[in-house]
């Protein structure tokens, strides 16, 4: 839907009002870094393997 679409259609939605002012997310790429963070505060991220092993172990005992 078009920008103008949408905010017809917000017109009588107020959920859907919301619509359009959030269409500058796709106006370009969302680039996620945390490159500065890390060096500022001398952190590592987790491997998302070790991430993965942690949450599926817990899960299993949870269950």
């Amino acid at each position: 839907m078009t920008g103008s679409e949408l905010a017809e259609i917000g017109r009588t939605n107020s959920v859907m009002a919301e619509f359009p002012e959030m269409l500058y997310l796709y106006d370009r790429p969302n680039i996620l870094d945390a490159s500065y963070t890390a060096k500022v505060l001398d952190i590592t991220p987790t491997p998302i393997d070790q991430v993965l092993a942690e949450m599926a172990a817990e899960h299993a005992t949870a269950a």
